[in-house]
């Protein structure tokens, strides 16, 4: 199962129409689901309700790409998963500025990861020119641009790693 995201972080949850049954839905996955993957909205969400970690809503969006421990992916959110509000699982990456970016319970077989490996080259620049149209008070994404001023998409490869692993019931590593 994939839990994908959404633009969601800064509306409180009982705001979100759909919430309760997303509440049902990850109590009933827990017993019928064998492996889980969420992404983004999806892991601030999961962990709510599976309290294995508690998400800290942010004023400020962590957004451009964000390198801990090797792994280096898009970021596009405002919220973060400080590194000692994990309960369960092993935190993969992560830092004290960006928080826990790839969260792993092998036990459980659920992977959380706070970035988007999904997002294609040009995703970053795209919401950055959104907010600008939206007059967000929003700074360029990190690490982001190049010299040329044109993005630099960097993370493929290891997301598909880390999908693979995944899927396989491996230890992520950056590989």
């Amino acid at each position: 199962m994939i839990v994908t995201g959404a633009s969601l972080d800064q509306t409180p949850e009982q705001s979100i129409d759909f919430w309760p049954e997303f509440q049902d839905f990850m109590r009933w996955q827990a017993d019928h689901i064998d492996r889980r993957l969420f992404i983004c909205w999806g892991a601030y969400a999961a962990g709510l309700v599976t309290k294995d970690f508690l998400p800290i809503k942010q004023i400020d969006k962590i957004f451009g790409m964000i390198e801990t421990q090797g792994f280096i992916m898009p970021q596009s959110r405002y919220f973060t998963i400080p590194v000692e509000n994990v309960d369960t699982g092993q935190v993969i990456a992560g830092d004290r500025k960006a928080g826990a970016t790839i969260i792993q319970n092998l036990q459980t077989r659920t992977v959380y990861v706070t970035g988007h490996y999904e997002y294609g080259p040009n995703n970053l620049a795209m919401e950055f020119r959104r907010d600008q149209r939206r007059d967000l008070l929003i700074a360029s994404p990190t690490s982001y641009f190049g010299d040329d001023g044109r993005p630099m998409a960097r993370w493929h490869e290891q997301g598909i790693h880390i999908v693979e692993q995944w899927l396989k019931d491996e230890e992520i590593t950056n590989g």
